[in-house]
């Protein structure tokens, strides 16, 4: 099973290059030597942009059935979802904030279903 879903520009590194690569990045080594040694065609600039996606194969969303995951961020970039795990295909977040398509129909419909509660209760104590 793969530990990682790559960009395009990295789909030709192996695993073991993919880990050698995103740690000395994270280590602050320079990035034009980096990308020249791995033979990756990107400007130092946008690097942050094709981070892997580490899956992990024991987690399944909820929604999709997709394989989650953990999104790597730059390295001067502070992310309070660090380490939220994300769905690959659908974008689902296991967090409350989640704005997945499935999460924004579900708590649609939540709010229909309250708004209709609170409209019978009205509805129940008037007629009394």
């Amino acid at each position: 099973m793969n530990k990682y879903l790559l960009d395009a520009k990295l789909a030709h590194l192996s695993e073991a290059e993919v880990d050698d690569l995103v740690s000395r990045y994270y280590k602050g080594e320079k990035m034009t030597p980096l990308l020249a040694e791995f033979n990756i065609q990107c400007r130092p600039q946008a690097f942050a942009g094709i981070l892997p996606f580490v899956l992990h194969g024991d987690q399944e969303c909820p929604n999709c059935g997709a394989q989650m995951g953990v999104r790597m961020y730059s390295k001067s970039s502070y992310r309070q979802s660090e380490n939220e795990l994300e769905c690959c295909h659908c974008e689902h977040k296991e967090s409350p904030r989640c704005r997945c398509n499935c999460c924004q129909k579900l708590k649609k419909s939540e709010e229909l279903n309250r708004q209709q509660k609170q409209k019978d209760s009205i509805k129940k104590y008037t007629e009394l």
